[in-house]
C-alpha cells in the first residue's frame, strides 16, 4: 500500500548500499515518511548485531515535498557531521537521494524511548527522584554540548525537536541517545568568516518546542534545546504532563514550574527555571549546555584538554595520541621537568595523568587508557614484556619504535594500544628503560 508520494518498501525488499539490507518490517510512520527495521544480509539471521534502521522519505498529507526533502537532506548532513563521531548520536551508515527511493540507513539503538519510560512510571504512580533528574540532565547536556559547537569542526547543530520520543535510553549502558534530526538547524563557518546558516521546516512538538521557535518571526538558539530538555525534566520530576500541570491555556511552562518547584531542592528548581524561561536572552535563560553543566557541578573540560576531548569524541585515536603527548610535553615544560625518566615521572603532576586517563577511558568505552594498560599489566603478574605483546607495542618479540607505532592508527587496535608516551619509545636506550617507566607511570595514576 502507498500512503505517501512514493512506493513504500515491502517486507523482504533488498536495499543495496555498501552492504545489502533486507526490510524486516515497518517500525513507525511520521509526517516525512516511514521508518523500517532491516537486516544487514552479511550477518546471520539470528545475529542481532545486523539490525539497522531504514528511514524512508515519503511525505504524507499536507507536508510539501520540497520542505520534506530539504529536512531529509539536512538530517543526513547532521548525522554525517556528528553521528559517526559521538557515541550517543546514531551513526549514518548510508544515504540515497535517487528517486523513487530517498532513504537513510542508520545505526539501530536498542532500548526504550523516554515516552515509553514516562508512561511506565505513570502507570506505577512514580516519578524520577532529583538524583535521577540530575543524571539525565548531565548525560543529555554532554551530548548537546558536543552538538552545539564543542566539536572538532566547530559546527553548531541545534536539534529543535527534543521530546521524550526522540530520546532513547540505550539498553547496553542506560545512556541517553538523541535521535531524529529531521528539523535541525545547522550553523557552520570558519571563525574568521561569517557563519553560513541553514534553516529547515519548523516542527510543532508542543509543549517541548521553545516559544521563540513558534513565534511569528521564529528564532533558533542553543537555548532552544535547553528549553526542551527542561520541559522533559519537569514532566519526569512531577510524573505529570505539562497539560496535566497547567491550570490555564495561557499559562507558560515557566509559570507552571514556578507554582510547583518549591517541592524540590531549590538549586534544582532554580536551574530548571532558567532552562524553561519564556525569554531566551542571557539574563533569563541559560545560553549553552556547558553553563548548565557548570551549575550542576560537573567538571567541564579545561581549555588544556578541549582539543583532546574533541579528537577522542570523534574516535581520531592517533591524532588524540599526538595531542596527549603535546599536553604531556607542555606540562613537563611548565613544571620544569627536563625528562620523563623515572625521577621525572615521579615529579609529573598526577592530576594531569589522571585527567588524560579519564578522557581516554570515558571516550573509548574503556578500550584505551592508562588504567586499562595497568589492569592488563596486573593481570599478567606485572610482566611488562607481555603487556607490550598484548597491547601491540611489540612485534615478533621486539619493541616497536615510535615511527612504527604511529603508523598503526586503525580502528581495531588492540585494547590498551593507546595512549603511548612517545618519549618511552624514542631510541634503544628508552626501550631498555620502558618497563620501569611504565610501572612508574601507572603508579602515579593509582596513588
Amino acid at each position: 500500500m502507498t500512503s505517501g508520494l512514493f512506493p513504500e518498501f515491502p517486507k523482504g525488499h533488498i536495499l543495496t548500499a555498501q552492504n545489502s539490507y533486507e526490510i524486516i518490517q515497518p517500525f513507525k510512520t511520521g509526517g516525512f515518511g516511514t521508518t523500517y527495521l532491516a537486516r544487514d544480509t552479511s550477518y546471520d539471521e539470528t545475529d542481532e548485531g545486523g539490525i539497522v534502521i531504514v528511514k524512508q522519505l515519503n511525505p504524507h498529507n499536507s507536508c510539501p515535498i520540497e520542505d520534506a526533502e530539504r529536512c531529509f537532506r539536512k538530517e543526513a548532513q547532521a548525522l554525517r557531521q556528528l553521528g559517526n563521531k559521538h557515541n550517543r548520536i546514531p551513526d549514518l551508515l548510508f544515504s540515497s537521494f535517487s528517486q523513487p527511493y530517498f532513504y537513510l540507513i542508520l545505526e539501530y539503538i536498542e532500548g526504550n524511548n523516554l515516552r515509553e519510560e514516562f508512561d511506565t512510571l505513570v502507570q506505577k504512580k512514580k516519578s524520577w527522584d532529583e538524583q535521577k533528574a540530575r543524571e539525565f540532565l548531565v548525560d543529555t547536556l554532554q551530548t548537546l554540548d558536543f552538538m552545539h559547537g564543542n566539536n572538532f569542526k566547530q559546527i553548531t547543530i541545534i536539534h529543535r525537536d527534543l521530546k521524550p520520543e526522540n530520546l532513547i535510553r540505550r539498553e547496553t549502558d542506560q545512556k541517553i541517545v538523541i535521535v531524529d534530526f529531521g528539523i535541525v538547524k545547522i550553523i557552520s563557518g570558519l571563525e574568521t568568516g561569517k557563519p553560513e546558516t541553514y534553516t529547515t521546516l519548523l516542527g510543532k512538538s508542543r509543549p517541548y518546542t521553545a516559544p521563540e521557535i513558534e513565534a511569528i518571526n521564529p528564532v533558533t538558539v542553543r537555548g532552544s534545546d535547553l528549553y526542551s530538555l527542561g520541559v522533559i525534566t519537569i514532566e519526569f520530576l512531577t510524573g505529570k504532563t505539562i497539560s496535566q500541570l497547567s491550570v490555564s491555556t495561557l499559562e507558560t511552562v515557566h509559570q507552571i514550574w514556578h507554582r510547583v518547584k518549591d517541592q524540590f531542592d531549590p538549586s534544582l528548581g532554580n536551574l530548571v527555571s532558567r532552562m524553561v524561561h519564556q525569554e531566551y536572552d542571557d539574563n533569563h535563560r541559560f545560553q549553552t549546555a556547558q553553563e548548565v553543566l557548570i551549575e550542576l557541578g560537573v567538571d567541564t573540560i579545561p581549555i588544556l584538554y578541549q582539543r583532546l576531548y574533541r579528537l577522542l569524541s570523534q574516535q581520531q585515536w592517533q591524532n588524540a595520541n599526538d595531542e596527549t603527548n603535546k599536553i604531556i610535553r607542555k606540562v613537563a615544560q611548565e613544571t620544569s621537568i627536563p625528562s620523563l625518566n623515572f625521577r621525572g615521572l615521579g615529579l609529573f603532576p598526577r592530576e594531569t595523568l589522571r585527567k588524560l586517563d579519564e578522557l581516554w577511558m570515558e571516550q573509548s568505552g574503556g578500550h584505551y587508557g592508562f588504567s586499562i594498560q595497568r589492569k592488563i599489566l596486573e593481570e599478567h603478574h606485572n610482566n611488562c614484556e607481555l603487556l607490550g605483546q598484548l597491547v601491540g607495542w611489540k612485534n615478533d618479540g621486539k619493541w616497536l619504535n615510535i615511527e612504527a607505532l604511529r603508523q598503526n592508527s586503525s580502528e581495531d587496535c588492540p585494547q590498551g594500544y593507546f595512549p603511548f608516551v612517545e618519549s618511552f619509545f624514542e631510541d634503544d636506550n628508552s626501550l631498555t628503560l620502558l618497563p620501569e617507566r611504565c610501572e612508574r607511570l601507572f603508579s602515579r595514576i593509582s596513588i
